[in-house]
């Protein structure tokens, strides 16, 4: 869901600026959470129905390692060029806050899915991962369709499990920028 993906990006941020203090905890890094938490959902605009959004390179771990690589590699290109202020504008960390981000959101799209798993290797495989069985046929929509997506969420919210991990989550983002 949106708004879990959003507040446990921000818990994530807490979490890992915590263990790694070169990653701020701050009103930018969390804006960039904000949106790199979004940014993998974006391939729903172009989809033909929910249940297959995640076919995209948005939703493939192997895309985001490159850009968080080619974001690392600037960084150092910059270091070696004696070129400072740029190499400040690209700070490394943000390659490690592309990465956490990006990973979680699938990760937490991994153990959430119900129509539309991971695609861990795509686009040389296609097999989707999720933990719990995909049902296909409950994603048959076009995501901006709103009764329709009323009929999901009630499918969604059958699993007690799943809606407790979003509830979870979603306090501990909230506590995250409390705290």
């Amino acid at each position: 869901m949106f708004l879990s993906h959003i507040l446990s990006g921000i818990f994530v941020l807490k979490i890992f600026s915590s263990l790694f203090p070169s990653i701020p905890f701050n009103t930018q890094t969390i804006l960039i959470t904000l949106f790199l938490q979004i940014l993998p959902d974006l391939d729903v605009l172009w989809s033909k129905n929910l249940s297959s959004h995640h076919e995209s390179y948005f939703h493939a771990p192997l895309f985001w390692i490159g850009i968080a690589t080619i974001i690392v590699i600037m960084h150092e290109i910059l270091i070696i060029s004696n070129i400072k202020q740029l190499a400040n504008i690209i700070p490394l960390w943000l390659a490690y806050i592309v990465l956490i981000q990006v990973i979680s959101h699938l990760l937490f799209d991994y153990i959430t899915a119900r129509t539309a798993g991971i695609i861990l290797f795509y686009p040389f495989n296609k097999k989707e991962y999720s933990l719990y069985k995909l049902n296909k046929k409950k994603g048959e929509f076009n995501s901006f369709e709103i009764k329709s997506q009323f009929k999901f969420l009630k499918h969604y919210s059958k699993n007690k499990l799943l809606l407790g991990f979003e509830i979870l989550m979603s306090i501990l983002g909230i506590l995250s920028l409390i705290i």
